[in-house]
Formats: structure tokens, sequence, C-alpha cells
């Protein structure tokens, strides 16, 4: 309806009515007379949003409003004016106005002053400046809402809001390539009745600090997804003990540690997905969050989940971890205990089930294992076939051929694994229905024989059996160096940063490739293939070469790249039983850069220093050719300084 003039006489009609909202939003109004508002001496909720009016129709509005009745005003888009009514905001001062909703209008900044009465306050879209005193004179505001802004800083500007129970700031308008966005130490530390912090698509870079969220003690919903934090900061959650829901996905994240989410001891739902996590051995990250019960680690780079990594999750009812490079696991994942219902691994590189694997989903109510490139030539395709028919739990799209097909061989390429025909692939394996008793029997006796006369043989000959086996051990070293000279296409693969590749090029490799006996590098930036991801060429490039080199600086550490070539070259060569490592210090790390896992890969393998010292650049070459050329000396000379 179109209603574009307002007159004194438009509401004598409803005088003295019990008339209490009015919503006259898209209407049209351009003009609104003086008295207009007079006979509406109830009215305490009125909408005014996406009407063309002008300075003068606003003063003309707060004449006629009565002031002590109004308590909720709605004025969004306001598109006709260049700036919004900063005298209609003066007139509120004081009034006893509950709730504001002025979203995409231009406001310089929100006019200081006693609003004492407002509990509701959205800015979305505002070009508002907020300064340390822009709330000031707020004190029962609970509600506020600043989306779609350009704020650069959060400081102080709430301290004074201490009754805030939900806050929105997402969505920075400013963003850009060079784009930061900064929340002091301590910004939120009076907020102790905030339960819902809205943090998305905002610029934080770099980390989480310890006190960053200091003082949130009743939040219970924290959404900080879509930036650029590649660290969260050890008890960087610590005051967050009442916080139910976390969202930390889409940053650059890509290492926890055991203190990582300490303090969320209530946490239910913890949602790290898109970012560049893969789990290290030694770590326990859901120590702290006993009562977690749905973990999300979608579209990460891990390519294990320790078995212990769950064992304290008694709680656990989903884990979604979709979208990795997760293959198959050779020790049960899931504890026994847990409440887990639903596990969700599709699109990683599980080749075929081991029997861990088929433990684990026991216990499940919902299994999803599509889009995995399943070897059909593995021995457990058979019980594969047989549990998929059989299985009650709930296995999703089960009936869509292309989701769950075979990857290999190649003559069942793309054969849905319920209708592939295992007979002349699965020739080797031992049939199910082999009598599983003597096979124990005819395993078992035999060895608990021949352990006896082991023991006696020992006890008889221990010297001698031990000269011997000395003896062997060398000629096996010098004989597995000449069998496996030829097994690699590269003596090493050499992992730098880009900084480092002057370096790599005028130093490295005219004095390895170019000694005698000729060394081969596989080097990226000459040997990688261009049709294929840097991913698969680095997995390719260890596994071709004898040794992998890692030339660590300072740079190197801050490339999450670099960080991902290490964690492979230690996973492929753990899994090859290969110690072929070989670390390079162009220079001193910086101690906040040494992770623990850096720490331990230095201390227990081949690590040579460079040195600007022209004799010891000679002792460098020899050592480094040395290292790369005797691969059977490295079980004993681990450590070179």
């Amino acid at each position: 309806m179109l209603i574009r003039w307002i007159d004194e006489t438009d509401f004598l009609p409803l005088m003295n009515s019990s008339l209490e909202a009015l919503d006259l939003s898209s209407c049209m109004v351009t003009v609104i007379e003086e008295a207009a508002f007079k006979p509406l001496t109830s009215l305490s909720s009125l909408n005014m949003s996406l009407n063309p009016m002008s300075e003068t129709a606003f003063r003309n509005m707060s004449y006629s409003l009565h002031i002590e009745s109004l308590r909720e005003f709605l004025a969004e888009e306001m598109t006709h004016m260049s700036y919004f009514s900063a005298a209609f905001l003066y007139w509120l001062r004081g009034s006893n106005i509950e709730s504001l909703y002025l979203s995409r209008n231009r406001l310089v900044s929100f006019p200081v002053g006693n609003y004492p009465k407002l509990r509701v306050l959205e800015l979305i879209r505002c070009n508002v400046v907020l300064r340390d005193d822009a709330f000031i004179g707020m004190p029962n505001l609970e509600f506020l809402t600043v989306k779609e802004h350009e704020v650069p800083v959060i400081g102080s500007q709430f301290l004074t809001n201490r009754r805030l129970k939900i806050l929105d700031l997402s969505n920075y308008i400013g963003l850009t390539a060079y784009s930061l966005f900064e929340i002091k130490d301590y910004a939120f530390k009076n907020q102790i009745n905030l339960e819902v912090l809205y943090l998305s698509y905002l610029p934080i870079r770099k980390s989480i600090r310890r006190h960053t969220f200091s003082g949130l003690v009743n939040l219970r919903k924290l959404i900080l997804s879509s930036g650029f934090v590649e660290l969260i900061e050890e008890r960087a959650f610590e005051d967050l003990n009442s916080l139910i829901h976390l969202d930390m996905s889409y940053h650059l994240i890509s290492t926890l540690s055991n203190e990582t989410f300490f303090g969320l001891k209530s946490v239910k739902n913890i949602d790290l997905r898109g970012n560049e996590i893969s789990f290290l051995n030694d770590i326990h990250p859901f120590l702290q969050t006993p009562n977690l019960e749905i973990l999300t680690l979608n579209s990460n780079k891990i390519i294990n989940i320790p078995g212990h990594i769950f064992l304290n999750l008694s709680y656990i009812s989903v884990i979604q971890a979709a979208d990795n490079l997760i293959q198959p696991w050779k020790e049960e994942m899931l504890p026994k205990s847990s409440n887990i219902s639903a596990l969700i691994v599709a699109k990683n590189r599980i080749t075929h089930f081991t029997r861990e694997m088929f433990n684990d989903v026991k216990q499940l109510e919902f299994f999803d294992f599509s889009e995995n490139p399943i070897n059909c030539s593995s021995c457990s395709t058979t019980e594969l076939q047989k549990w998929m028919n059989q299985t009650n739990i709930s296995i999703s799209r089960l009936y869509i051929a292309d989701e769950y097909a075979c990857k290999e061989p190649s003559s069942l390429e793309g054969v849905y694994i319920l209708d592939a025909n295992l007979s002349s692939v699965l020739t080797h394996c031992l049939p199910v229905e082999y009598d599983i008793a003597k096979v124990l029997y005819c395993t078992f006796v035999p060895l608990f024989m021949l352990g006896f006369i082991a023991a006696f043989v020992w006890h008889q000959w221990k010297w001698n059996i031990r000269y011997f086996i000395f003896l062997a051990r060398s000629r096996a070293r010098r004989y597995k160096a000449q069998v496996t000279a030829d097994r690699y296409a590269f003596d090493a693969f050499i992992s730098y940063c880009e900084k480092d590749l002057p370096w790599i090029r005028k130093e490295l490799v005219p004095n390895i490739e170019d000694g005698e006996p000729t060394i081969r590098l596989c080097l990226p930036d000459r040997n990688f293939d261009a049709a294929h991801s840097t991913m698969d060429n680095v997995a390719a490039a260890i596994e071709h070469s004898r040794t992998t080199v890692l030339v660590l600086s300072n740079e190197y550490m801050d490339s999450n790249w670099c960080r991902f070539d290490m964690e492979m070259a230690q996973h492929k060569l753990f899994e090859d039983t290969r110690s072929g490592l070989i670390l390079i210090l162009l220079e001193a790390i910086h101690k906040c850069k040494m992770t623990k896992n850096l720490q331990y890969v230095i201390r227990t393998r081949t690590c040579i220093a460079w040195t600007n010292n022209l004799t010891g650049q000679k002792l460098f070459w020899e050592r480094l050719r040395a290292a790369i050329m005797k691969p059977e000396d490295k079980g004993i000379l681990t450590h070179i300084t």
C-alpha cells in the first residue's frame, strides 16, 4: 500500500485507541506532518523501514510520537537519506526505548548518550565507527548486532555493557588480501553474561591469543569461522568453562596441542572443518573435552587418526572426517566405552578394510565410507561384501553404485562393490570356511617347538651366535646398499622454501651433483610434473628417492606446504621402515617455531648445520655427500652436528 503523505488528520479516528503496534514499512512515505502521530497515545512499536523519508519527516515524526510509550522502533534501509537522522537518535536519549533496528543505513557513529532501557540494538551494514565509548549509556543492552562492518579493532567498546547476552560482529566488509582485524587482549573481560558470540568472516590473522576470550565465563556458543587463523595458543579457551558449541572452521590451523582446548570441559560440539590439521602420534588434543559429542574434521589433511585420540571421550556420538587423506587404520580408533553412533570418512584414501576397521564399525548406527578408492583385489573385500549385505548399520547412499565402486584392479574399475565377481582376483586368499582351529594348531605348535629349541641353542652357544650375527649384519648392510642402488630414481629429494632457492641452485646442486660418485637430486622446480598436484608430486618424490633432505630455515617453518612436506616424509619413511631423512639447518630456528615434533626429528635424524666458514663448508659438503650415499651407515650414525 502506498501512503506518500501522512497528515495531521489521518490518525484522528484512532484517537485514544489501544493501538500498540503500527507497521508502515515499504509504503513510500515521504512526508509526515508535525502532529501526525499525536492521536496514537498507546503506540509502543513503530516500523518505518524502507521509506524514502527526509530529515524533515523524521523531525516531524519525533514531534508527534509519544516518547513515553514508545518501546520499539524500526527504520531499516532508509536509502533516500545520505545519513540516518542523528537528531532523531538524540531525541530517543533518555526514553523508554527498548529495541532499535537501524540496519543498512549510513551512520557515522551512534550518538553517545543515555539509553537506559535499550535491550536490543541492530546495526547491520551501517558503516558505523565503533569508538571506545560507542555504547556507554546502555547499561541494559543484551542483544547487539554489528554485522557487515568496517571496524578493524575490538578493544574497549563493550566494557560497560555487562548485561550483553548475544553479540554479533561477523562479516568484515572491508575484506582484502591485506585486511587485518584484531581483537585486543581482555576485550571481553566484563562480558560475564555473554552467551553467544559471532566472529565469522573476519580477517583475524596468525593466532588466537591466550587472553583473547578472557572473562567469557558464561559463553555457550562461539562461532569464529572463515578467517586466517594459523594457531590457537595453548589455554586460549581457558575461561570458557560453559561453552557448548565451538566453530573454528575454515581457517589455516595445522596443529593442535594437548592444551589447545584447555578449559572446554562442557563443550559438546567442535567444528574444525576446512583447516590444515594433520594429527601427530604423540598429541591428545581432546583430553580436555570430556563431554564432547560431535566432532567435525572434514576437509583437513589428516592421514592417520591415532587410536588413543578419542580414549577419554565417553559421550562422543558423531565423528565427521570426510575429504581428508585417511588411509586404512591398523589400530582400533573408536573407544569401546563411548556412545559413538556415526562415523563419516567419505572421500578419503581407504583402499581396503582391516580387521581393526571392522571392529570399529560394529558399534555404529550410521557409517559413510563413500567415494573411497577401494581395491577389490584385497583379501578383505569378500568380508566387506558380506558385511555390507548383512549389516544392520545404516550405510550412507549404499545403493548409489558410483559412490561405492571398485577403483582397482583395472578389470573391476567402476564396478559396484556388491556386484563385483571376486573369484578371479582373490585366488591367493584363505577361504572363509577354512578350519580356523587347524590353522591355529598348525601355527602355534611348531612355533612352540621352535621356541624351545631356540632357547636351548641360545643357552649353549650364546657368544658364538652373537659373533655370527655381528658378521651377518655387516655383510647384509653392504649387500643391501648394492641391491637397492637401482630401486630409486633419485638419491635424494630436496625440500626447501621459495626464499632458499638461490642457495639451492648456487651451493647445493653444484657441490652435490658435480662430484664423484654421481648423486641424483630431485628438485621441485626441476623435476615435478606440472600435470599433477603438489601433494601427489611430493608423495612421488619421496617414494622414488632413497633419502629426503629438508633444508630448514625460519621461512621454511612459516610455510604450510613445507611443514606438510616434513610430515609426509616422516609418515612415508616410517611406513616403508626407512630412516633416510636428512636435515640441513641453514640458520638457527627461532624458539617459537621449534615444535616438539621438530625437536624430536633433530634429535633422532641426521642433522647438518650450514656455516659461513670456508673450511667448515668443505666439511659440510663431505658430510652431506656421505650421508646421502651411505644409507647403510644411518643405523649407526644418526646425528651429525
